[in-house]
């Protein structure tokens, strides 16, 4: 009588289980390459980043926060409306951010003047 192991009785078994440690492998490092790509984001450009603390100091003013498929714009206007006493320094620091961010503008002049503009909007709070 000869010995068989398990493996010669069985070797679509063994198999199984090597191409499921190979899948489960393989989803791992997937999963880790992705998680590490999403946060290694870009970063976002000056134009951005200057809007992003408008919207901070409009919020800190108890507007609230622009909603995903609200502009710029319709932003501003909406923060104008809530703050009319600051009404005409939202309307150009709104417009010198779609200037800054959409049109040519090489001297930066526009992101130079926007920097300025954010920095020294102090709305009062509502």
């Amino acid at each position: 009588m000869t010995r068989t192991t398990i493996v010669g009785r069985w070797p679509w078994a063994l198999l199984l289980g090597l191409a499921i440690a190979g899948s489960v492998g393989v989803l791992l490092v997937m999963s880790f390459y992705l998680a590490w790509r999403q946060r290694r984001r870009p970063p976002a450009d000056p134009a951005a980043r200057c809007f992003a603390a408008f919207s901070a100091a409009l919020a800190r003013a108890r507007v609230p926060p622009r909603a995903p498929p609200e502009g710029p714009l319709a932003y501003a206007t909406r923060a104008a409306q809530l703050l009319p006493q600051a009404a005409s320094d939202i309307a150009a620091i709104a417009a010198l951010y779609l200037r800054a961010r959409y049109e040519p503008d090489p001297e930066r002049a526009a992101l130079a003047e926007l920097r300025a503009r954010v920095a020294a909007f102090r709305p009062l709070r509502v």
